[in-house]
């Protein structure tokens, strides 16, 4: 894997790889402990134009990584093995759902809504990522194809006033006041999918804003800096 620097960010371009699906599949099912997953994430998500050099979590990155751990996410509370000696083990989906739950944190959302909505959508983001390593974006010469891409279109309503009403108790909202408000998520399988959503978006005027996340190209980028991940030495997660 190249990666190639332009207009200040950088490019990931793969060389073509035979028989790939079946090389991401396996590793889907591989485990990894919490310092590679964090690891991979940072990388993953961190542009390296400004600092190239910079291949460590920063403090303020592994905090934000573990405030989620303590909200459940990527893996549930009553899964962490939470004893000293004992290491919860983590797939390659763990650490999509640890990025995706970033990328929300990313566009402005509070950590613990981001947690409830992950709660809720887990198992349809799990099998999401599986169809995406099943039949990675790759085309011949080594980029993505546009019409393997998959995007994710959370639709969050922070003004429940207007019109939008929650029951009181809501399974997994464990916060102070009402539960916050998720439409139900949209995936799309292609970029020609997402701009049909796109051209109906706002009909009506009463419709919620939207934030669209790119998840194929991300969950092959993420898979790719796992397999590199160094292993951790085993000691208390902190």
């Amino acid at each position: 894997m190249n990666k190639n620097a332009a207009y200040g960010f950088y490019m990931y371009r793969y060389d073509a790889m035979e028989d790939s699906s079946e090389t991401e599949k396996c590793m889907a099912h591989d485990t990894f402990s919490y310092g590679q997953v964090e690891l991979a994430v940072w990388q993953t998500m961190h542009n390296p134009a400004p600092s190239p050099n910079k291949n460590t979590p920063s403090l303020t990155f592994k905090a934000r990584c573990r405030r989620y751990r303590e909200e459940g996410v990527p893996i549930r509370k009553e899964k962490a093995s939470g004893v000293q000696g004992v290491h919860s083990e983590y797939e390659a989906y763990n650490a999509f759902e640890l990025l995706m739950a970033l990328r929300m944190s990313d566009a402005g959302m509070p950590r613990a809504e981001v947690a409830f909505f992950m709660h809720h959508t887990r198992a349809q983001l799990e099998r999401e990522f599986e169809r995406v390593l099943a039949d990675p974006p790759f085309m011949a010469e080594g980029d993505f194809d546009p019409n393997k891409r998959a995007f994710l279109v959370i639709r969050y309503v922070g003004l429940q006033e207007l019109g939008w009403r929650v029951p009181e108790k809501v399974e997994g909202w464990k916060g102070a006041g009402p539960a916050p408000l998720f439409l139900a998520p949209r995936f799309h399988h292609s970029v020609n999918s997402l701009m049909g959503d796109v051209g109906k978006m706002g009909r009506g005027g009463f419709n919620p804003p939207c934030t669209i996340i790119e998840f194929s190209e991300t969950a092959v980028v993420l898979l790719d800096n796992l397999k590199k991940a160094p292993k951790t030495k085993r000691g208390r997660q902190k």
